[in-house]
């Protein structure tokens, strides 16, 4: 039922169904001609507990055993019967939905013949055989039949409304319960039911064996209805089967003994079950060509199938519009017939490749119905179960567009690489260019501050200092810049095995006035490893990254660094850590953009440069760098390095896979 129908009416619909149907099956046995006791109620009421929630089903029950007592009342006027029908009834019905909801049934009974004919014994023969034992049981109890007399017609007029009923009941519950419509109340479905009813009718009056002509119309349907359409029609030739030997519109083909029903039962089954069957079958190659044609018919690439003598067998869409002929004046033909002098050379030697087994890739420039177009074709060997080759698939992928793309982006790229060259230019010219007038500027002030210090008054010493100092910064990031421009240009860097230990040693010595200045201690493991790279610009990273280690101290304490390294797989992990103001989580996330600063010059001095360099050149060598900082705690940068054998290694193997000259 659907989760927001009240409880109530849930159970009362379910009464209503089965009260309709028990009443039927109660009618149809309790006339004076009856000769069947087809019992369809219970099916019914397995399909809707199955797919409802077990919470539900108290109420549900109830209602059921409620619809139970007022069918056979109505019918037989006996208070005690029509409750001694109850137990085993209920009994079924539970046992079967409980079944059905453990094994995942319910929603999976129509993937398959396999799974229905799994839910027809798991729902339609083992609960029957527990209910007939428990019913016939009570019957006897009670004095209204023997339980031998009583099992045998229980069980087989249960089991054969479980096959008629059962899979109609999950199909329209499953459809219910998707808000989809079912198909069976649709022009063809009612059709066939006239036909099953008058052929059921013709063959039962004047043949002899009249279950293989009723069962035609219920196989012929499956080509032209929904599945749940054809188990209406099953349910339907069961219900005039039994009306019309009760009722007396058909002669009846067997004696009125429960041994002998069982020869009526069993053909009405074998009827019905083959056509329940086929339905699914023929459901399933329906959806599976629905698919294959989205795959082909629908999309964008051109295909076409050729047999081994190169003959159309089929084409989708696609082809049809790229090659401007339609599918019903391809297939049959050759493609040697459709291409004419065209098909020769090296199309006939693709073709005779794919048919030797082997794939066939190329690009070729077509002039077909779409203009000038400039395809990736592909010449596809089609194996059959024993592995011949008996089909060749051809796909055409239009890339037009695409070479427009990859060309007008190959021009970009050229313009940017021109431009870059020229704005790389630019930038060495203007570093070194003006590098001498900020040096004799820096020069002259230190000269007249010197020189002239006693004729110049205080605010003119303060100027040229504030000259000086300007002139030095802009030195500073006049050198920063170049560094980083010749690290942009992408250049190959000349790597080779280089000492960490070494490294250092020029740091510490380039950095020996600053560090001295302020009384900074510089730790440092002893056993440093030695990684790929080039000497220069792990110099100038490691410079970079002690400096800034030196400099980012709070007023009052003494900087302490410490310098260490480890091996981490392939790479060799270089930390360097202070103990200075630390970087906020919020300014981490910035600090390696270039010219971004965190502090004012006032604060500490620098160009926002000194972190994007270090990133540069840690990537430029194939390596990597990281942060973690506690805010006046202090910074762990972490560099990671290419190790050396690691890296030789690696050299000795492209070199061993590369071809020879």
């Amino acid at each position: 039922m659907a989760p927001g129908r009240p409880w109530a009416a849930d159970s009362a619909w379910v009464a209503a169904v089965f009260f309709v149907l028990a009443l039927v099956a109660v009618h149809m046995a309790h006339t004076p001609s009856a000769i069947t006791n087809v019992w369809f109620a219970n099916a019914a009421a397995m399909a809707v507990l199955a797919t409802s929630q077990r919470r539900r089903w108290p109420l549900m029950v109830l209602a059921i055993a409620g619809a139970n007592v007022a069918a056979n009342q109505l019918i037989r006027g006996n208070w005690l019967l029509s409750c001694s029908f109850v137990p085993g009834n209920l009994v079924e019905v539970l046992a079967g939905a409980w079944l059905l909801q453990r094994l995942d049934l319910a929603q999976r009974f129509d993937d398959g013949p396999t799974e229905l004919a799994r839910t027809l014994v798991v729902a339609g023969l083992l609960p029957q055989l527990l209910g007939a034992s428990i019913g016939a049981a009570v019957l006897q109890i009670y004095g209204f039949a023997s339980f031998e007399g009583a099992w045998l017609g229980w069980y087989a007029d249960s089991t054969l409304g479980a096959v008629a009923v059962l899979p109609l009941a999950l199909a329209l519950r499953k459809h219910q319960l998707a808000g989809t419509p079912a198909g069976v109340l649709k022009t063809r479905p009612l059709l066939f039911a006239l036909l099953s009813v008058a052929v059921v009718f013709v063959a039962f009056h004047y043949l002899p064996t009249p279950f293989e002509l009723a069962a035609l119309p219920l196989v012929a349907s499956v080509f032209f209805v929904a599945p749940a359409a054809t188990y209406g029609l099953c349910f339907l030739l069961v219900l005039t089967l039994c009306a019309g030997l009760d009722y007396g519109w058909l002669q009846a083909v067997h004696g009125t003994q429960p041994w002998s029903n069982l020869m009526l039962y069993l053909p009405a089954a074998a009827a019905v079950l083959p056509a329940q069957f086929l339905a699914l079958v023929v459901a399933r190659m329906r959806q599976l060509q629905a698919d294959t044609d989205a795959l082909t018919l629908v999309g964008a690439d051109s295909i076409a199938v050729f047999d081994r003598q190169g003959i159309f067998r089929g084409v989708n869409r696609a082809f049809e519009r790229s090659f401007g002929r339609e599918r019903r004046w391809l297939l049959g033909r050759s493609i040697e017939d459709e291409l004419g002098s065209t098909y020769g050379g090296s199309a006939r030697q693709q073709f005779e490749t794919a048919r030797q087994g082997e794939v066939v890739k190329l690009r070729v420039d077509s002039n077909a119905a779409l203009g000038a177009r400039v395809l990736d074709l592909q010449y596809l060997p089609v194996p059959d179960a024993d592995g011949s080759i008996s089909r060749v698939l051809v796909s055409a992928h239009d890339v037009t567009d695409l070479m427009a793309v990859q060309r007008e982006l190959e021009s970009t790229v050229q313009r940017l690489r021109s431009a870059n060259e020229g704005l790389q230019q630019f930038v060495r010219m203007a570093s070194h260019d003006m590098r001498e007038p900020l040096n004799t500027i820096a020069q002259f002030c230190g000269l007249v501050s010197s020189e002239h210090a006693q004729e110049l008054s205080a605010p003119a010493r303060l100027y040229f200092g504030h000259i000086s100092s300007g002139a030095l910064r802009m030195r500073c990031l006049l050198d920063d810049v170049l560094s980083f421009a010749r690290l942009e240009e992408g250049s190959r860097i000349e790597e080779s095995d280089i000492a960490l230990t070494e490294v250092f040693d020029s740091v510490l010595a380039a950095l020996g006035a600053r560090i001295a200045q302020s009384q900074a201690q510089i730790e440092r493991s002893a056993d440093l490893h030695s990684v790929r790279g080039s000497e220069s610009l792990l110099v100038l990273l490691f410079q970079n990254l002690v400096s800034n280690a030196v400099k980012f101290v709070p007023l009052g304490r003494a900087p302490r660094v410490r310098i260490s390294s480890r091996v981490d797989g392939d790479e060799i992990v270089v930390t360097v850590a202070d103990n200075g103001i630390g970087i906020s989580a919020s300014g981490q996330a910035e600090l390696f953009q270039p010219f971004k600063r965190l502090h004012t010059r006032r604060q500490y001095d620098g160009t926002g440069l000194g972190l994007t360099i270090c990133k540069r050149i840690a990537e430029a060598m194939g390596g990597s760098i990281e942060l973690s900082s506690v805010v006046d705690v202090g910074t762990q940068v972490h560099v990671r390095l290419r190790r050396y054998a690691i890296a030789a290694q690696r050299i000795d193997k492209a070199l061993v896979a590369a071809p020879s000259a």
